[in-house]
């Protein structure tokens, strides 16, 4: 079961934009190609201030995301992660 819990979560997070996983697979060149099309879509143009301010919020919000994510997983006493609502 605990085996399957991780497979899960590994399979779940690899897929999803945003999570350490999918972030790491998809590699800092997207990354870098998403938070430009993000911050230009608010209006902040390449070499303004603002758009510096955008890039560097966005960079900090994943690495927060990122920094929960791994406190979590590394909470877990048996650095298993629980599953809630699994279907049987």
């Amino acid at each position: 079961m605990r085996i399957l819990g991780i497979v899960v979560l590994g399979a779940a997070l690899g897929g999803c934009a945003g999570s350490p996983v999918g972030d790491a697979i998809a590699g800092p060149e997207k990354l870098a190609q998403q938070d430009d099309a993000y911050c230009e879509s608010i209006g902040a143009a390449k070499g303004t201030p603002q758009y510096t301010n955008c890039r560097l919020t966005v960079t900090q919000h994943r690495e927060t995301k990122h920094n929960v994510v791994r406190g979590a997983l590394l909470s877990q006493p048996d650095n298993s992660v629980v599953i809630i609502n699994q279907r049987r």
